[in-house]
């Protein structure tokens, strides 16, 4: 910890000059700092370095905004205030700002500037808000209560909540209080108190077997303590003995002699050898007896070997060694501190009560400092242990002025030491002493800043002042909900995780040499430092007193390593070790490399810019070649590395945190709870492998919504519902999780109201924002999540009208394009309310209703005449594309008739929610070199002018879609549109078989993540591209490509009317067969068989792998329409066998010499469909009167 200062930096006071950190409180406020003239300096020094060329690194947590929007920003009174917080730091490195890490300060400043607190104009600087924070925390501590002043804008009675919707739930502001303009969080704190949680466990003995347990009764009896060192262990004499008795003996017993003798000299118990002297110790460790509950099991041998044929042997004793530390792990979170034991805990931090020279406590610091002597008000233990999830918890509280760096951490971790070492608590008075010890920090896991204490303010300036005091008591309820879930059970979870506290004292019970010996009966000097007195070893503390020997500094990294990082899982589930057999001695030895490791040889900025390059697999192949490895990637460095824009997919430009999630398209929220930069690369990477797979592993579900067949729908993930309007009129919010209607407006079919929707209404949608067309040539703009709505309800905020007939729109980037065939194009501002019409565009006339928008520009499908390609701000014509110009051409041949049936099976079972996974639902094709040979039927539309329908746009890739059953694929279209030969240089044709029959609609496309998705007779197409979007090598594809069908029987295909790729899912329209549902305010469907009929539903496949580790037994069990104590009505089951019917009927109706039978059957499922055929009919009729006819609508996959 360190609540004092700037970090500590290296020693070399020039001129005698007291540094910053080494100022007390009142010299500190003594000073004449002039801060205008200090940021006049930083600002010319950016202001050279931007002269001479040089890189400024932008902080990231610094949100910039243009000089125009800072200029038209109305200013706003900004006042003096504390801001209450808590936050649970697991993940952040530490409370303070820091241009490149991310940490508490860092999100809390970002959220003030997003919530509207702090002005665009201070918006990159925190020091223009005077931003001060009370008490610093390090990586990984947690505070109940923290406070930081600074200037604000506070104008908004809701601004606590605004700020908070912009935190991350680890973060939460308590309250802002308005204070007077001298506060300084950091000035005017008069205490702090924070909460140390730690295992009674940890106060147990080192094992005999260790090298500490063996020195420290050898050295009692040496200095004639040995009786004293017994009464201060008395509560946990033997206790070691009986566990090795009642636990490790009886699995040892049933192991094989051969086997057991193997374990037994692996986990040294009989070892009778005495430690290495001093002058032995060499390399990395020095060979020392570990305990047998230690994590890291391990001796050294330099000439080891072994044998293939040992492998099977060597495994087996690996997981008897798995076994005996599982046991030992056991008995440990067993055990219950007894009171004896507790006082002697108490009085052993009473030690530290007081002022005193806590130098030792802390880094860079020297005896003669005077800025190390700090006051300890109180240091006192709860009585009263805590059981959580079998392992018993002590709470320690110290309540101190101040508190330097890590001086909290290395208190508890001496007064454990001192109790569970059996040592005199006066050893802790003699740290203050003159003499440099190596005590370790406890791991940060456990500690967390309980409050600050305000008395003075609160008594003086506050009240005076007529100013609200800082007590944190008002909000005790709501802090301990928020400790409880963000804090405690995060410790609690954690510790069973990582196993940080074993790894601690493990690795200090078996550390072999003598630094941690002033625990032992001879005090300071058994430890041995090279050098006794401070004062002459100024500048100098940590050489060592020989060529082999481990300094202090190196000691304590050794040890506080282990426990370091929060994702540091328990060595015992690591891969990394291989056993070796060597002279009938099992040794256990991290995996070495017969060549020189790049690790001793090059710095660690040259090892993670190589592994920047490096694929996944090698990252995972590297952390099993060594512990060293291991640590270097999945500890040290593991944030910047998968961090990394080559590792994990994120925003252009890369993310600082998480948010930028919450953009995604995942049907099966894969993204939810992700809390490491690892773990959001597993999740990429096993999702990435399952999309490029040429059978990837899929859930298939089906959604029927209402009672008429779906015509457009779209998903908003944020808000995990469905949007969708129907053949027969109306809109329905679905539930996406459920299936249930949330909200729904009316068919004009059934009511003349103005609320009412259209049949075959087209829908766009973006982000809560839904705008679909209405009678005459208008459309309406809906919104969700206005102030009182329900959740899934709309609201009418604008009604667009037209002077033209209009074919088509569009809503993407927020905005909105209209086309009309009548040469006219228009775009709307949709941020605006009500929506600004921004440009009216003059475009070639006879438009058919297709377009697509970037951020900048506009495309329009023009049937025969390809695609047009305008400016949306000036309106300038960009250029052409005309496929029929492209002259690299492929094409795809449909699966084979014998692949269909796996695609129709499925939903026999099941509707919603999804089913089992199975890796068959789609239908691997592939792509060949060259057009598709010319059909013998001279009327066959390929023969004739194509026609050009639904294009999109996806960066600058641009895809089209033909009647002839031709995709046009343009890389660049920016470069193609430019003439010709561009156009070949930058373009390709797929070529299928189609007779253009159900081009109608214009065709549908959908474009995402290197691959498009197409529909052509019955069955869609998704292709894969390569990186660079374009058609990959037809021999080596990199990622698969695949079909499926369009209906659940050949009977029932009629063609998509929507269909999008998504991040882990497939969306389509989906013909199959239906029941009647009760609509919400209709009759309650009545018990016994339901009507059957064709229907149009919402088919979703999803290819997101499953993390929860849920048998298939188990996924039926979650919440949906049917949940386990709701059955599923008989129409479910009546439906999987008529959907059998149709797939035997449809086995049948391509013989010559049909039954009479089966012609019958044949008539009554075509009644059955007659119905939804017609719909069609009518609804393209319907289109035309009005104006939109099919071939204005097309699909998009916007997030």
């Amino acid at each position: 910890m360190d609540n004092n200062g700037e970090r500590a930096q290296e020693r070399g006071d020039a001129g005698g000059k007291r540094k910053k950190r080494d100022l007390g409180r009142a010299e500190w406020s003594r000073q004449n700092i002039d801060k205008r003239a200090r940021n006049d300096k930083e600002n010319e020094t950016k202001r050279r370095k931007l002269e001479k060329g040089e890189e400024l690194h932008t902080p990231i947590y610094a949100t910039h905004f243009s000089q125009e929007d800072i200029e038209n920003e109305q200013r706003r009174p900004k006042k003096k205030v504390a801001v209450l917080l808590g936050y649970s730091g697991t993940g952040y490195k530490g409370m303070q700002l820091s241009d490149t890490e991310k940490t508490i300060e860092g999100e809390l400043f970002t959220a003030f500037v997003a919530a509207g607190a702090i002005s665009k104009a201070n918006a990159a600087d925190p020091k223009k808000s005077s931003l001060v924070r009370c008490a610093r925390t390090d990586k990984g501590v947690h505070a109940a209560g923290n406070v930081v002043s600074l200037k604000l804008i506070v104008e908004d009675p809701d601004i606590v909540q605004k700020i908070n919707e912009k935190l991350s739930p680890q973060i939460r502001v308590w309250d802002i209080l308005v204070a007077n303009k001298s506060f300084s969080a950091y000035q005017m704190c008069d205490s702090r108190i924070y909460e140390y949680l730690i295992p009674t466990y940890c106060f147990l003995p080192p094992h005999p077997s260790t090298y500490l347990g063996r020195k420290l009764p050898e050295i009692a009896e040496k200095h004639g303590d040995l009786e004293a060192y017994k009464a201060r262990q008395e509560e946990v004499a033997g206790f070691w003995e009986e566990v090795d008795e009642k636990y490790i003996k009886p699995i040892l017993d049933e192991t094989p002699e051969d086997i057991r003798k193997l374990v037994q000299k692996a986990l040294f118990m009989e070892e009778t050898s005495k430690p290495s002297d001093e002058g032995e110790v060499s390399g990395d460790k020095a060979e020392s007896d570990k305990p047998a509950d230690e994590n890291t099991t391990s001796a050294s041998s330099e000439n080891a070997a072994t044998s293939e044929g040992d492998d099977a042997l060597r495994q087996r004793v690996i997981e008897t060694v798995k076994t005996i530390k599982a046991a030992y792990n056991k008995a440990k979170r067993a055990y219950r501190i007894p009171s004896s034991r507790l006082t002697r805990v108490q009085v052993a931090l009473e030690k530290y009560v007081g002022t005193n020279n806590f130098w030792n406590y802390t880094i860079q610091k020297t005896f003669t400092d005077a800025s190390a002597k700090r006051h300890i008000k109180s240091f006192k233990l709860d009585p009263k242990p805590v059981i959580i999830n079998g392992t018993e918890w002590l709470s320690l509280k110290v309540h101190g002025q101040s508190f330097m760096m890590h001086q909290i951490r290395k208190m508890v971790a001496m007064a454990t030491l001192v109790v569970r070492c059996g040592c005199d608590p006066k050893r802790i008075e003699d740290a203050y002493g003159p003499t440099k010890i190596a005590i370790p920090k406890a791991p940060g896991l456990g500690l967390l800043l309980e409050r600050p204490v305000f008395e003075s303010y609160n008594k003086k300036g506050a009240l005076v002042n007529n100013k609200k005091p800082i007590d944190f008591d008002e909000y005790a309820e709501t802090m301990n909900e928020f400790k409880q879930r963000e804090i405690y059970d995060r410790i609690f979870r954690e510790e069973v995780e990582t196993n940080a506290f074993t790894s601690f004292f493990n690795h200090i019970d078996h550390y072999g040499q003598e630094e941690f010996l002033y625990l032992s009966s001879g005090g300071i000097p058994a430890a041995r430092p090279a050098l006794k007195d401070s004062t002459a070893a100024q500048g100098a503390q940590d050489e060592t007193d020989s060529t082999n020997r481990k300094a202090q500094r190196e000691a304590l990294r050794e040890v506080e390593q282990e426990s370091e990082d929060e994702t540091n899982h328990n060595e015992g589930e690591r891969n990394n070790q291989i056993a070796f057999l060597h002279s009938d001695r099992l040794l256990v030895r991290d995996e070495v490399a017969s060549v020189t490791d790049p690790l001793t040889l090059l710095p660690p900025e040259i090892v993670l810019r190589i592994l920047d390059f490096a694929p996944i697999s090698a990252l995972a192949s590297l952390t099993a070649t060594s512990k060293a490895w291991h640590d270097f990637i999945d500890v040290t460095h593991q944030e910047a590395i998968y961090s990394s824009e080559s590792k994990t997919s994120q925003p252009q430009g890369g993310a600082k945190d998480f948010s930028f999630l919450s953009d995604s398209t995942s049907f099966s929220n894969i993204f939810k709870g992700i809390e490491s930069w690892k773990d959001l690369c597993k999740r990429q990477t096993l999702l990435a492998r399952n999309w490029a797979s040429s059978q990837p592993v899929s859930r298939e579900s089906v959604m029927q919504v209402g009672n008429d067949p779906v015509w457009r729908f779209r998903a908003d993930f944020k808000r995990r519902f469905f949007v969708s309007t129907s053949h027969a009129g109306g809109l329905n919010v679905t539930d996406m999780d459920t299936g249930r209607i949330l909200w729904r407006l009316p068919s004009t079919l059934d009511r003349d109201d103005e609320n009412a929707v259209r049949p075959y209404a087209h829908l766009e949608y973006q982000d809560g924002m839904a705008v679909f067309d209405r009678e005459g040539d208008a459309v309406e703009v809906w919104q969700a999540g206005l102030e009182g709505a329900a959740h899934g309800e709309f609201r009418r905020i604008a009604v667009l009208n037209h002077d033209c007939q209009t074919r088509g729109f569009q809503l993407s980037y927020w905005t909105l394009c209209v086309v009309s065939n009548k040469g006219k194009g228009f775009v709307y501002d949709m941020t605006q309310r009500p929506p600004k019409l921004t440009r009216q565009l003059e475009i070639e006339r006879e438009a058919v209703g297709h377009l697509d928008q970037s951020q900048d520009a506009v495309i329009y499908s023009m049937g025969p005449r390809g695609y047009h390609a305008y400016n949306k701000t000036t309106g300038e014509f960009l250029g052409a594309l005309q496929p029929a110009h492209c002259t690299d051409k492929y094409h795809i041949r449909p699966p084979p008739p014998s692949s269909s049936s796996a695609s129709r099976r499925g939903l026999a079972e099941r509707l919603f929610p999804p089913g089992a996974p199975r890796n068959d639902s789609l239908v691997p094709i592939t792509l060949a070199k060259g057009p598709l040979p010319p059909p013998t039927d001279p009327e066959h539309v390929r023969h004739g002018e194509d026609e050009w329908g639904a294009g999109m746009l996806h960066g600058d890739l641009f895809v089209g879609f033909s009647r002839a059953g031709r995709v046009f694929v343009c890389p660049d279209w920016r470069k193609a549109v430019h003439n010709q030969a561009s156009l070949a240089a930058h373009s390709s044709l797929i070529e299928c078989e189609s007779d253009g029959l159900s081009f109608d609609l214009g065709g549908w496309l959908s474009v995402r993540n290197h691959r498009l998705m197409f529909e052509i007779q019955d069955r869609i197409y998704i292709v894969a591209l390569d990186d660079e979007n374009r058609i990959q090598d037809v021999d080596h594809p990199t990622r698969a490509s695949y079909s499926l069908l369009t209906s659940s029987a050949p009977q029932l295909a009629v063609p998509v009317s929507f269909m999008a790729l998504y991040d882990d899912a497939i969306m389509s329209t989906y013909t199959t067969l239906g029941w009647r549902q009760p609509l919400p305010g209709g009759p309650q469907q009545q018990d016994g068989p339901a009507r059957i009929f064709p229907t149009k539903a919402i088919r979703i496949v999803s290819l997101a792998p499953d993390f929860s580790n849920k048998t298939a037994s188990d996924s039926n069990d979650e919440s949906g329409l049917w949940t386990s104590e709701q059955p599923r009505p008989a129409a479910d089951h009546m439906q999987a066998g008529l959907l059998r019917l149709v797939s035997m009927l449809g086995e049948q109706f391509g013989e010559e010499e049909e039954e009479e039978e089966e012609e019958e059957n044949d008539d009554e499922l075509e009644a059955m469909v007659a119905d939804l055929r017609d719909e069609d009919v009518e609804g393209e009729i319907e289109d035309e009167e009005h104006g939109h006819t099919n071939a204005n609508e097309q699909a998009h996959d916007r997030a």
